[in-house]
């Protein structure tokens, strides 16, 4: 995993004060990787690195695996392996963006499974609740 100073240990560097990305981007271990963007769709915004998650693009859906991660000038990199073809990747984003549209999102399918459970469960709770 590379960051916009490799020679900085991962822990040291989430503990810098002058890492303007603090609050969007900590490398927790050498693999797990906390990316706090509104299109991380996982728990706790946590990604890590080999695991497989869901790339949503449009209408357009991938099964992907994630290979790195890296910051570098206040933009995030996402190496990435599809799953079904193998090529590989990189998809980026700029840290500082806080606006409410996006080209791509990546779910882990925890995430999506709990999600659409409780969206069922409140039209259960509201159907019940309605007679």
């Amino acid at each position: 995993m590379k960051r916009g100073n490799d020679n900085i240990e991962p822990h040291k560097m989430c503990n810098r004060k002058e890492f303007s990305h603090l609050k969007k981007i900590e490398y927790l271990q050498s693999d797990i990787v906390r990316l706090d963007l509104p299109f991380i769709l996982t728990e706790d915004k946590i990604l890590v690195l080999g695991m497989p998650y869901l790339k949503l693009e449009g209408n357009h859906i991938d099964a992907v695996r994630l290979l790195d991660v890296n910051d570098n000038e206040g933009y995030v990199y996402l190496k990435i392996e599809d799953i079904n073809t193998n090529s590989v990747y990189t998809i980026s984003w700029l840290l500082e963006y806080d606006g409410e549209f996006w080209l791509w999102a990546i779910a882990s399918f925890e995430y999506i499974e709990n999600d659409v459970f409780n969206k069922l469960k409140i039209c259960k709770d509201n159907s019940h609740n309605s007679k």
